[in-house]
């Protein structure tokens, strides 16, 4: 879907095709937006490589009420990719060898799954925490430049994060506690802790009161919000320093830009 069919359908911003126009002229590529009712995330980004002319953005339309949001973050996320030499364009991933000790350390705490079930929730747990540290450093810096370069999307931009901030915030319920393994629970929600206390500033609300019953997340999540402070950083230093500060940072590998293997291309 073009970007003026895609801007009548749902009304978008005029924040959504600036910040498009500005990734075909800083890239050389378009964007094609293409729809995705199963996607399970808002919206997920294939960036044009050489042997992609296109940059692509999946969304789910279940997202419409917030989907200028959503879209311009993509876009932007594209830009922060450009905007860094092509030599030093790299992307996280797993391999055999990051794999095997992460699941060794989260084994002897999910004895508590049905065999059958526990190898898969493994690897979920550690691909879902490899790509909240790899990527929420970074959304918040997007979101950060987003509030400050276009006040026009402010309003829309608040609403979506409240949605996503119920998402997150539930993720510390006992509940989830109860059916998580302690090393990701604690991890991951130090990691929460951490953007929604950026996020916070743009949505005016403090949000440590979610925490309280978790002193040690919020320590830990303290640590990584003012690593998130210092932003003289490269967006792969940043990573870096909030990849080790949870003791993750040999789960994954950086790979180049363009030795991503077949699989990222697919649709």
């Amino acid at each position: 879907m073009n970007l003026d069919e895609l801007a009548e359908k749902y009304q978008l911003n005029l924040a959504v095709p600036s910040i498009a126009e500005r990734v075909e002229q800083v890239t050389g590529n378009e964007i094609d937006f293409r729809l995705k009712p199963k996607l399970r995330v808002r919206a997920r980004t294939s960036m044009a490589r050489e042997s992609m002319d296109r940059h692509v953005i999946f969304f789910n339309p279940n997202q419409a009420p917030h989907l200028s949001h959503v879209l311009a973050h993509e876009s932007a996320r594209i830009l922060r990719m450009h905007a860094t030499p092509p030599d030093e364009r790299q992307v996280p991933a797993s391999t055999p060898n990051t794999l095997e000790p992460a699941r060794a350390e989260i084994r002897g705490q999910a004895q508590f799954l049905p065999e059958q079930l526990r190898h898969e929730m493994i690897d979920r747990w550690i691909h879902g925490l490899i790509t909240q540290v790899t990527s929420q450093p970074i959304d918040v810096r997007i979101e950060e430049w987003l509030f400050h370069n276009y006040p026009g999307l402010r309003e829309e931009q608040k609403r979506s994060l409240r949605t996503e901030t119920r998402t997150i915030t539930a993720n510390i319920s006992p509940d989830v506690r109860r059916t998580t393994p302690d090393t990701i629970f604690k991890r991951s929600n130090a990691l929460n802790y951490a953007y929604l206390d950026h996020i916070g500033d743009i949505m005016e609300r403090s949000f440590t009161s979610k925490f309280r019953q978790h002193p040690d997340i919020i320590a830990l999540g303290q640590t990584l919000s003012a690593i998130l402070e210092n932003d003289q950083t490269s967006d792969l230093e940043l990573v870096n320093r909030m990849a080790s500060a949870i003791d993750v940072g040999h789960w994954f590998v950086w790979l180049g830009f363009e030795d991503m293997p077949e699989s990222y291309y697919a649709s």
